[in-house]
């Protein structure tokens, strides 16, 4: 009997095409087409709480890393916290 590899998504987050160029940074892990929905939907609710007013997602994942947004996403704390991550207000960039 044949046996069919799963099915996986890897994932990149913070690509921009334009006047400013940046690749795409994937995520260590494979995500099952199940759970793609999920995880996008972690990953914005994680630039939601640590991105800056007008901050690009791939500026908010250099700043404050990648291996933030992964154990977010992988300790599932994002989605069940929703509803208090969009009822914050919007974080504004510190005065420099």
């Amino acid at each position: 009997e044949t046996k069919q590899a799963e099915k996986v998504w890897l994932v990149s987050v913070g690509g921009t095409w334009g006047k400013t160029r940046r690749d795409g940074t994937p995520l260590s892990f494979t995500v099952t087409p199940e759970k793609v929905c999920d995880t996008v939907e972690a990953i914005l609710l994680w630039y939601r709480e640590n991105g800056y007013r007008k901050e690009r997602l791939g500026v908010t994942v250099d700043r404050v890393g990648i291996a933030s947004l992964e154990a977010a996403i992988l300790d599932g704390s994002l989605l069940a916290r929703k509803d208090a991550i969009l009822a914050a207000p919007i974080n504004e960039r510190p005065a420099e």
